[in-house]
């Protein structure tokens, strides 16, 4: 899903993954894992569920 940040024309977008018991979602200020994310969440599941995030997603939001 793609984004307006601003009047500018910048687009960003928003990119969901999971962890080992919970969900992360982000928005980054462009192509996710390459351009800087500027929101992060996490919900926890309650559960286990097969992790598909990479270090980039979630590093830094500790």
């Amino acid at each position: 899903m793609r984004i307006r940040l601003s009047d500018s024309g910048v687009e960003g977008q928003f990119r969901a993954c999971t962890s080992s018991e919970g969900l992360h979602l982000t928005a980054w200020s462009g192509t996710p894992l390459q351009s800087t994310r500027i929101w992060h969440r996490y919900y926890y599941l309650g559960y286990d569920v097969e992790p598909s995030c990479v270090e980039a997603d979630y590093q830094g939001t500790g």
